[in-house]
């Protein structure tokens, strides 16, 4: 008998564009956007549902987001972090 293993890794989190919708709106395009905890612009934490919305593992939308400047982060649940230093772009 031989013992087979699995490894599952999970996709490295990465944003790769923001492009504007319009109106205060935005799509985040990147990968591993799974189990998302924090998306920050500049100082400002927005709130799931209200301020964005994870669409995919590879795009998350922001709405009412006019004004708001400054690096966009995105956080997960299992620490890993990405950031985009322009936001808008």
């Amino acid at each position: 008998n031989s013992l087979e293993t699995t490894t599952v890794t999970a996709a490295l989190l990465t944003i790769t564009g923001v492009t504007n919708s319009g109106g205060g709106a935005y799509t985040i395009a990147g990968t591993g956007f799974t189990n998302v905890s924090i998306v920050r612009i500049g100082g400002t934490d927005l709130v799931l549902n209200t301020n964005y919305t994870v669409t995919s593992t590879t795009a998350i939308s922001i709405t009412n987001a006019s004004g708001m400047v400054g690096p966009l982060f995105i956080y997960l649940s299992d620490g890993q972090q990405a950031v985009r230093f322009e936001f808008p772009n």
